[in-house]
């Protein structure tokens, strides 16, 4: 139960942190 948590979370944090990259790469280059 615990470990598939823990991969779900990890794998939300993966997702975030790629969209917040592309999101802030993106805004550098408009910027």
């Amino acid at each position: 139960m615990e470990e598939r948590k823990g991969v779900i979370l990890g794998q939300t944090l993966m997702f975030v942190g790629e969209i917040g990259l592309r999101v802030g790469m993106g805004g550098m280059g408009w910027g």
